[in-house]
């Protein structure tokens, strides 16, 4: 339970969009019965935000989106020094060698030779050269995959920072307004507090009224973000299909976080399942379309 309650806190959830086509007429779009036809319906209450940005890619009747191609980022330019490969050389021989205190694991400073090379790979290497070239080649993956997910992240929220919510129904608010509180009252269970210990120690916040309007703005940006991701994917044909939800909810229970299906499902629908998994795909087409500066 405490594995589940961790993941639905960290995990981001994001309410059913609809995808009812695609506005590309060239788009290569799967066959119908094979999709997951995701639905909302939305109409109501207009409001206005202050964008600095007027210039949108994208408008219907529920958001402005603002252009997501051609954005700038920032080059990779991340390099692994002699440095970087000694300290994780010495984390895994401290990790092997079970070197630990309380303050955690100690590095060995010792001179690394072919015999503990052979040790701490488990026979996979047996000679220093080869093991630190691999530590490169390693860190140097692992720091390209680290500015991608951040440069991802950064793109996507200058895009939904940048769009303008201007629509929304009574029904959505209520249901992202159930969402939030529910999920702001799972971390003071989490954490042993009361709500109002909650809000006023961990937010920072000094009374009720002040939290209602915190839990106001979360809601109203999560509705934002619903309505971009359905506005890119319909308008870039991001189409999620049966079987990548179903490898999703699989994932899912091999790493643990649900036993069954049928505990997971009480967390989260298989439309918002393929939500998520359309978020991540908008993320990767903003990136793939981004200019390096």
């Amino acid at each position: 339970m405490r594995k589940k309650l961790v993941y639905t806190l960290l995990v981001l959830t994001i309410a059913a969009t609809s995808l009812t086509g695609c506005k590309k007429k060239d788009a290569n779009i799967v066959d119908n019965s094979n999709e997951t036809t995701i639905e909302t319906s939305v109409s109501g209450n207009d409001i206005e935000e202050n964008i600095e940005k007027s210039d949108f890619t994208i408008e219907t009747e529920y958001v402005k989106v603002a252009d997501y191609k051609g954005l700038e980022i920032e080059a990779f330019d991340r390099e692994i020094t002699k440095d970087d490969i000694e300290g994780y050389i010495n984390f895994a021989l401290s990790l092997y060698y079970s070197k630990i205190d309380i303050n955690g694991y100690i590095p060995i400073y010792t001179e690394l030779t072919d015999k503990m090379v052979s040790e701490i790979t488990e026979g996979e290497f047996t000679k220093i050269d080869e093991y630190e070239a691999y530590v490169k080649d390693m860190l140097e993956k692992q720091a390209f995959s680290d500015y991608e997910e951040q440069i991802k992240d950064e793109l996507f929220n200058r895009v939904l920072e940048n769009s303008e919510l201007i629509n929304y129904d009574d029904e959505v608010y209520n249901r992202y307004m159930d969402y939030v509180t529910k999920s702001y009252n799972q971390y003071a269970e989490y954490f042993g507090e009361s709500i109002e210990e909650f809000y006023t120690e961990s937010l920072g916040l000094e009374s009720e009224a002040e939290y209602n309007d915190f839990l106001e703005k979360e809601a109203l940006k999560n509705i934002k973000t619903e309505y971009v991701i359905h506005a890119i994917a319909e308008n870039e044909c991001i189409i999620i299909k049966d079987e990548e939800i179903n490898n999703e909810i699989q994932n899912y229970l091999n790493n643990g976080y649900f036993e069954t299906e049928e505990d997971l499902f009480e967390y989260m629908t298989r439309e918002e399942i393929a939500t998520n998994l359309q978020y991540y795909k908008i993320r990767d087409f903003i990136y793939n379309n981004a200019i390096t500066e």
